[in-house]
């Protein structure tokens, strides 16, 4: 209503994207890197589209999760197979935004990022190659309309020190890596534990190139 600029500093997220019109991410000073600046950007373009892998980690509550994935090309879409565990992931420019930038990658690992509020219970789209994962509970935490569940995977930990804080590494075992699902407590209405298939919402997922 001023029609004045306003730059405004704060440490928190919501604080930033609830007030800004285009917020700034800035990581901590570096001698190695040019400029602090990762991403000046709309509110929802950080969330939905981060340029990099500090920024997907940096924006959202609980952070994003990381794990590798090999990228194969096969036919007209590509094959993103996740080691560690039974899981593929077949990514076609119909079911994924960013597909004829991932080709670039085909023959490398990425590293692949999976909001914890894109998992779900039941696929969109129930076919052979709808990718799902079978995670062992160890903590729910119950916070009101939804439940944050913790578990672990036996997939290679995604080697960066800053994906490392996001994601609480170091939590779990040596050779698993700690992941996060945001779900809908009515839908987990009588679970006491154990065992969830959790399927990945494939247009939601971001790839990243590993470096």
């Amino acid at each position: 209503r001023l029609g004045v600029t306003t730059v405004y500093v704060t440490h928190d997220q919501v604080e930033a994207m609830t007030l800004g019109d285009r917020v700034a991410v800035m990581a901590p000073y570096s001698p190695d890197q040019d400029t602090s600046l990762q991403q000046c950007d709309s509110p929802r373009r950080l969330y939905l589209e981060p340029y990099n892998l500090f920024v997907a980690g940096f924006i959202g509550s609980p952070a994003m999760n990381f794990l590798y994935a090999d990228i194969e090309c096969a036919g007209h879409k590509l094959l993103a197979r996740i080691p560690g565990i039974e899981t593929n992931l077949h990514l076609t420019a119909e079911n994924t935004p960013s597909f004829h930038a991932i080709n670039s990658f085909s023959g490398k690992r990425v590293v692949v990022g999976i909001r914890p509020e894109f998992f779900t219970l039941e696929p969109q789209e129930k076919t052979e190659f709808t990718p799902s994962i079978s995670a062992d509970v160890l903590v729910s935490e119950l916070v009101g309309p939804d439940t944050y569940l913790h578990y672990e995977l036996p997939t290679p930990k995604v080697g960066r020190d800053l994906t490392e804080v996001f994601n609480n590494e170091g939590n779990g075992s040596d050779n698993n890596k700690r992941y996060t699902a945001r779900l809908s407590s009515e839908k987990l209405v009588g679970y006491h534990g154990g065992k969830l298939e959790l399927f990945l919402n494939v247009p939601r997922l971001h790839f990243f190139e590993e470096k």
